[in-house]
């Protein structure tokens, strides 16, 4: 069966994301050297490509993205997974096992291992938990908990994820014979169990006496009853 038919007949999900920007290109017909900013979430791509063939070209990427460490949707559930413990955790027997914590922050013994804080206000975030949980321990109020709960929850919303993800893809020269553009287009079979094939394309745009390169990242799932999808493979869509 050709490829082609095995695209018509799939059930396929696909997911895609623009990147847009500055590049360099030293050559009008294909990207060689440039960084791309995606136009909906903070992050971007840099790249390099050589050319294998005329028509061909292999590029190393690294993309960089800046994420949430939690995300507004993500606030309520984590409130209610807080509130399911409170209700199904042995406070008491819970506080027993921070004591050597406890004593830790007292001074009453020496920690497994030194204690180095590279910002001052980790220190002060540690203490005031401690100092919480010390309190709920000693009063069996759980309303300490919640504050301190909700004072973290508060924190890793102002806090951000910065990540780097590195892939290697081979291009092909498409010609449109209609309108008598081209696109690099990403050449590659199915892998994994879910069939994940990537469709992520180079598309030129002419800006004055230059081109620009669009990258579009785009990814098709031709198995979505397959398991075991690659959190790599997802990362780059």
């Amino acid at each position: 069966m050709a490829r082609s038919d095995r695209f018509l007949k799939a059930s396929f999900l696909a997911v895609s994301l623009v990147y847009g920007g500055y590049c360099q290109a030293i050559t009008d017909d294909q990207p060689t050297i440039g960084i791309v900013y995606n136009t909906k979430e903070l992050s971007a791509i840099q790249y390099e490509c050589e050319a294998a063939t005329k028509d061909q070209l292999t590029c190393k990427f690294t993309q960089l993205a800046v994420r949430k460490k939690l995300t507004a949707t993500d606030l309520a559930k984590h409130r209610k997974q807080f509130e399911d413990s409170l209700r199904t955790e042995d406070l008491g027997k819970e506080c027993t096992q921070m004591q050597e914590m406890f004593d830790v922050y007292d001074g009453k013994r020496a920690p497994p291992e030194p204690i180095e804080w590279k910002d001052p206000r980790d220190k002060q975030e540690a203490d005031a938990a401690v100092k919480a949980l010390k309190e709920a321990c000693s009063t069996k109020d759980v309303s300490k908990l919640r504050e301190l709960n909700e004072r973290t929850l508060r924190q890793e919303m102002r806090t951000c994820r910065v990540s780097a993800n590195n892939f290697e893809q081979t291009f092909r020269r498409v010609h449109d014979p209609v309108t008598k553009s081209f696109a690099w287009v990403v050449d590659g079979e199915p892998e994994g169990p879910c069939g994940i094939v990537q469709l992520s394309r180079f598309e030129p745009r002419k800006w004055k006496t230059f081109t620009n390169w669009n990258y579009i990242a785009r990814k098709a799932i031709t198995n979505p009853n397959g398991t075991g999808v690659l959190w790599s493979e997802m990362r780059r869509a």
